[in-house]
């Protein structure tokens, strides 16, 4: 891949090409976020990337401390031509807006671009991206977590429903940047992802009938990246979060059990949506591999219905 190759694939909008004027003016917003990005200290020709990798996913650790790598972030997103929906810089989180995932209109005759154009598909993505101290001194690791909808036929009406995470998305978008970033196209090779069969990371305990944990076959490191990338990809608030503890702060909506009622209770009974509870999901440490648990905001482990089905779908979700 030649130079000129790598910046027209960085710079390309999700989906689609690069015109000449759209090739200038990404050019410009590049150089203007070099100009931004220099006064922080980040070379983006040189910014020491590397791929480190963990079965299947991928994720970028560059040199320089997280704060200097937040500016580069956000320019990158306007090089792509995808607005930014949320930026939490205390959490280092850039959440992107719902885009229409136009590679999947047929260009036929009927559908010729101009035609294209009005053509709606049923697919949109989200992106999240976070940048977190590395466990290396003086780095930053990079995650792009991809999040779904598929628009389906539910009764007489149409709804927009959550489809699986594709990690065929997040790598191809942190090829885009590792790009724009400055990376050597070898480096950006080894992003390609492994075709092989999933391993069962996590397991889930039932210590009794109330109380449950998830155990994770991968020591603490590994363990706090793979449910940090889960907890975004189920659309988890994340609120805030402390590695040196293990702690990542949440807020979600726990589910309840059915208690199976009579018809006038049925009848008369409000549909009451649930409440987002405050929770944390807990990490610790066990050498070669880590235990995972709920608890409040005071520490005390969380029993019960929700607490174990939430496990549960963590569970489903880190060993995708």
């Amino acid at each position: 891949i030649d130079a000129e190759d790598e910046i027209t694939a960085a710079i390309a909008p999700l989906g689609g090409s690069v015109t000449l004027s759209e090739y200038t003016h990404a050019g410009e917003v590049r150089a203007e976020a070099k100009e931004r990005v220099a006064t922080v200290g980040v070379d983006l020709q040189d910014p020491n990337l590397k791929v480190a990798r963990d079965g299947r996913q991928r994720w970028l650790v560059a040199k320089g401390d997280a704060q200097r790598w937040w500016e580069a972030s956000k320019a990158f997103w306007a090089t792509q031509n995808i607005e930014l929906l949320n930026e939490m810089p205390a959490l280092g989180v850039l959440e992107t807006v719902w885009i229409e995932d136009r590679s999947t209109i047929p260009m036929t005759s009927i559908f010729s671009k101009p035609f294209a154009l009005l053509y709606s598909t049923s697919l949109r993505d989200q992106y999240v991206m976070r940048i977190e101290p590395g466990v290396e001194p003086g780095t930053s690791e990079i995650y792009i977590t991809h999040r779904g909808l598929q628009q389906e036929q539910v009764g007489e009406t149409t709804q927009w429903l959550p489809r699986a995470p594709e990690v065929e998305l997040e790598v191809a978008m942190l090829k885009r940047f590792a790009l724009y970033a400055g990376a050597k196209s070898a480096t950006v090779a080894t992003l390609s992802i492994d075709k092989a069969g999933k391993f069962v990371y996590a397991k889930l305990n039932k210590k009794s009938d109330s109380e449950a944990e998830l155990q994770v076959a991968l020591e603490f490191a590994n363990s706090w990246r793979r449910v940090g990338n889960a907890l975004f990809q189920m659309e988890i608030d994340v609120e805030d979060f402390n590695r040196a503890k293990g702690d990542f702060y949440v807020s979600g909506k726990l589910a309840e059990q059915e208690v199976p009622r009579g018809l006038l209770a049925r009848i008369f009974s409000k549909n009451e949506v649930p409440k987002p509870t405050p929770f944390v999901v807990k990490l610790v440490g066990k050498g070669e591999s880590t235990q995972v648990l709920l608890t409040d905001r005071t520490g005390v482990v969380m029993r019960g219905y929700g607490a174990e089905t939430f496990l549960e779908q963590l569970q489903q979700q880190i060993n995708k």
